[in-house]
């Protein structure tokens, strides 16, 4: 049941990595149109929530305790093996980014460079998707 349920949230996930890349590429002034800027900062805040109730669901299956943040679900996947030490330390950035989207800290109105931070994350949200995928087949 677990698997299944993974692999629905990580297709969920890809779903919105693909609009965030297409409105990334697309768009030239995405920088100056403020809805367009709203729906990426939503995107990746429901991308890190499927990320970590993904997470959440492979620690069970390994019989790992919960973490209690966003950044420990990912620590304890890669103590898990699930993730590499490389793709770890990524994703504690899309962590960090989600963070400061969500508190409001940090961006002020700096929309390049949200811009720049949200279009590195997107390979590493890609690579992360490969992972869980390649995990998942480990489950029965």
């Amino acid at each position: 049941m677990s698997k299944k349920i993974i692999l629905k949230k990580i297709e969920q996930l890809l779903k919105l990595l693909d609009e965030l890349k297409s409105w990334l590429i697309e768009h030239p002034n995405f920088n100056s149109d403020l809805p367009l800027l709203r729906a990426s900062e939503r995107n990746l805040e429901l991308i890190m929530e499927l990320a970590t109730d993904v997470n959440a669901l492979i620690l069970g299956e390994l019989k790992k305790p919960m973490p209690d943040t966003y950044r420990g679900s990912f620590e304890d996947l890669g103590k898990a093996g699930v993730v590499d030490k490389t793709l770890l330390e990524k994703l504690f950035y899309a962590v960090k980014l989600r963070n400061k989207l969500v508190h409001h800290y940090d961006f002020k109105q700096d929309f390049k460079k949200f811009y720049r931070s949200l279009k590195a994350q997107i390979p590493v949200l890609e690579n992360y998707s490969k992972a869980i995928t390649k995990f998942s087949k480990k489950i029965n």
